[in-house]
């Protein structure tokens, strides 16, 4: 009934609705304008554009559509902590509808929550998880969760905050609705609206299938053509090639860099260990003890992949913090990458005179990579700051002030907390991985914090990979996941075999 009633209320209102996106501070592509249209028909909404197509102004341009016609009186933006200041921007420059940051005390914030009874209150995941009782009363009838695989484990108390909610209204948006399993994808769109495909635990044994034992099984997903005809009322996704010409020009270069002989006698020790855990799994489950190691031998090496410097850093960075990154130095911290990292920088920002954006899993990483670019930048006036999870919200602002107005700012050093909405492609022009993640969502939001619309200059992506190494096998199972993520939601196949993963092939 909830439902038919909404749907009902939608259609008579759409024209309405409609009027209101004349008076946006921002101009809608017609793709854009298409996907609000959308979200005005019927009250729901899973947008999982690509990354940079500018799910964050269609979004505010539906909360202007419902507030500007009266449909509702309360929004509730729940958002990362560390874009809580980027959504007042964008807002600020999409729509006049006033929007306030949720901070301060808890009875700072509990007032807020009491005191609104029109308007737009902007929190963060943690924020919903602690104040749920204030925000239970402040009763927002929209809601928009930004980066909602924050829920993509049905079982997580954040997860268990946004099902609490109960709003008439409701938009998630993620650029990576599926990035590992088909769970994911069913956790969220049981927030945006759980009778398109019922209960996760339903929809996961309806729409995935694990026949037999170990390797000699077969797991996928099929019934897709159905999977996708349920989610289309509700989902839209765009591809970076259906709106290419809103886009500048991207061209990917792959640096290989050979590891050291201490890098690759490490890296032979912690493969030897992973796939002698990876074996016992193929017999029977791992200990928790065992799960623990093996997930601790994964990060250990992907850092030995990026130098033995990072893995080593308590000892090896007080012995150089201060020194000059003479060709020496950098040969015996056995992290090939920070001069090959010199080089890269050298002909960006030094010869072409471009602002680069640098990003790791690690802010280790990133400080060495600071040191070695360091006096290089600074021969030309030229400095480098951060934007990790170190730094305050404060200076974290005024690192963006700076990228964006300071001609002498020549680099970001980013974090994950830098690799989901942020905007920054007024900003610079090129973008360093220093290593691959773990997906292929993980490297599209790093990339395209400066390949998106407002971007107008040739964007260019340099992956510093380690050869012979596992990285390379990263590679590989980035592509995979990617196919995976694309004929699930964007093919017409009825049925898809999942690989066994990152670990099968390693030398036992």
């Amino acid at each position: 009934e909830a439902s038919a009633s909404r749907e009902a209320a939608c259609e008579r209102e759409l024209e309405a609705a409609c009027a209101t996106l004349t008076d946006l501070g921002r101009r809608l592509y017609p793709y854009q304008h298409d996907a609000v249209k959308k979200f005005l028909e019927r009250g729901r909404l899973l947008l999982a554009d690509d990354m940079g197509l500018g799910k964050t102004t269609q979004a505010s341009a539906c909360c202007h559509a419902l507030l500007a016609s009266g449909r509702v009186s309360r929004v509730l933006l729940v958002v990362p902590a560390a874009l809580k200041s980027q959504w007042r921007r964008e807002w600020s420059a999409t729509t006049r509808e006033p929007i306030v940051l949720v901070d301060g005390t808890p009875d700072e914030r509990q007032r807020l929550y009491r005191e609104t009874t029109r308007g737009v209150l902007v929190i963060g995941y943690e924020q919903l998880r602690i104040d749920l009782p204030f925000v239970l009363d402040f009763d927002p009838e929209l809601v928009v969760l930004d980066e909602a695989q924050r829920i993509k484990n049905v079982r997580t108390q954040t997860a268990a905050a946004v099902r609490a909610l109960s709003p008439a209204y409701r938009i998630a948006l993620t650029g990576t609705p599926l990035e590992n399993r088909l769970a994911e994808l069913l956790s969220v769109m049981s927030f945006v609206d759980a009778e398109a495909l019922g209960p996760p635990w339903r929809a996961i044994a309806r729409y995935s299938y694990d026949d037999g034992d170990g390797a000699e099984g077969r797991r996928g997903v099929h019934r897709l053509v159905e999977l996708r005809s349920r989610l289309q009322p509700l989902l839209v996704r765009r591809l970076r090639r259906d709106v290419i010409g809103h886009l500048p020009a991207r061209t990917d270069v792959r640096r290989p860099v050979e590891l050291t002989l201490h890098q690759r006698s490490e890296h032979r020790l912690l493969e030897s260990r992973i796939a002698w855990l990876v074996k016992k799994a193929s017999h029977r489950a791992l200990t928790v003890d065992e799960e623990k190691k093996l997930k601790r031998w994964l990060t250990e090496i992907r850092i030995v992949c990026n130098g033995l410097a990072q893995r080593d850093f308590e000892d090896r960075w007080p012995e150089i913090e201060h020194a000059r990154p003479s060709a020496q130095t950098l040969a015996s911290l056995d992290a090939p990458k920070l001069a090959e990292l010199r080089e890269v920088v050298r002909e960006l920002c030094v010869v072409q005179g471009r602002k680069v954006v640098v990003f790791s899993a690690w802010r280790r990483m990133l400080r060495l990579a600071e040191w070695a670019i360091r006096d290089l930048l600074a021969e030309v006036g030229l400095h480098a700051g951060f934007f990790t999870g170190a730094e305050g919200r404060r200076e974290r602002d005024r690192a963006l002030a700076r990228m964006h107005d300071d001609p002498k700012m020549a680099v970001l050093l980013l974090t994950d907390a830098g690799g989901v909405g942020l905007n920054l492609q007024r900003a610079a022009s090129a973008c360093v991985l220093l290593e691959p993640p773990w997906n292929p969502a993980v490297l599209e939001q790093r990339i395209s914090r400066i390949h998106r619309p407002g971007q107008t200059q040739p964007v260019d992506v340099v992956h510093l990979i380690s050869e012979g190494s596992f990285e390379k096998r990263l590679e590989h199972t980035i592509l995979d996941k990617r196919m995976l993520a694309h004929t699930v939601l964007d093919g017409d196949a009825d049925e898809i075999a999942v690989g066994r993963g990152l670990l099968a092939a390693l030398p036992v």
